[in-house]
This record gives structure tokens, sequence and C-alpha cells, in this order.
């Protein structure tokens, strides 16, 4: 079952967003030198087919192994990146990176949480549930616009 729906960042160094305000069109961000992840990621996908939507080319600068590698690049300036909000929030939220919230097109991905309907329920399932949706909801309160639950 789907949980929730989560806007994905652009994400850059503060002197690199100076000037910028709360969003960044899509066509903006594919007009900077982008570090991702390979060509395989999740995130890496949805950047790509929103330039293919677009009929925008995609500049990566850098292919990074690693979040920890590409928030590195970002907060030196290196690059800017595109990014969910919950793998940058601590770096956000202590000024040493700024994630402005992607439009025209929003670009997001939906958390889902999947269950075998061929196997008996296990102990404490349901109690694993409800503190997942806990989770969820505490997540989705933090994050305000990026997020909604489905």
């Amino acid at each position: 079952a789907p949980l929730l729906g989560e806007g994905l960042v652009f994400v850059a160094a503060p002197k690199t967003a100076e000037g910028l305000g709360d969003t960044i069109e899509m066509a903006d961000v594919l007009e900077r030198e982008l570090v991702l992840a390979g060509e395989r990621d999740p995130v890496r996908q949805l950047v790509v087919g929103a330039a293919e939507r677009l009929a925008l080319p995609l500049k990566v600068g850098f292919e990074a192994t690693s979040v920890s590698m590409m928030k590195s690049l970002v907060m030196r300036g290196d690059a800017a990146s595109v990014m969910p909000r919950g793998s940058v929030g601590a770096e956000i939220d202590t000024g040493r990176l700024v994630g402005l919230r992607i439009v025209n097109p929003v670009v997001s991905r939906t958390l889902y949480l999947v269950r075998s309907s061929r196997r008996a329920p296990f102990q404490a399932e349901a109690e694993i549930s409800d503190f997942l949706f806990a989770m969820v909801d505490s997540f989705a309160e933090r994050m305000g616009n990026l997020v909604h639950k489905l």
C-alpha cells in the first residue's frame, strides 16, 4: 500500500543558492552541473525522466557512490544535486545546505509498505505496522509541503 509521496529538492551550497527563492523550476535545475548517484539509482531515474519530458539535457558533473559523498561535493560548492529532503534534512536545518522545492514539474517518489498476501501475519505485525504508520505521520509532519500522506 502506498504510504506517502515525497517531493525531491534541489540541493546546493548556500553561496550557490544565493538569490534563489523557495522553489526552483526543473528547467533551471537542469541548467546546472549536478552530482547524482549511478545510472540505476531511482532518484536519478526520476531526474532523467523529468529531463526527457522537458526535452532538456542532463548535466552530470559527478557520479557519486554514496549520499555522504554527494553531500560533501554539494557543501563544497563543486556541484548541486537533486535529493530527497529526508537525506539532507539535518544539513538544511543547520544551514550547511539549501534545499529548494522543485516545480514545473514536481519530481517526487512514493514510499510503499509491501507485505506478502500469501503468508500469515507474524507475531506483533499489527504493532509494528502501527509503529511504522506513526513514524510516517511524524516524518510527513516534519517535511511539511514536501511530503503528503497517501
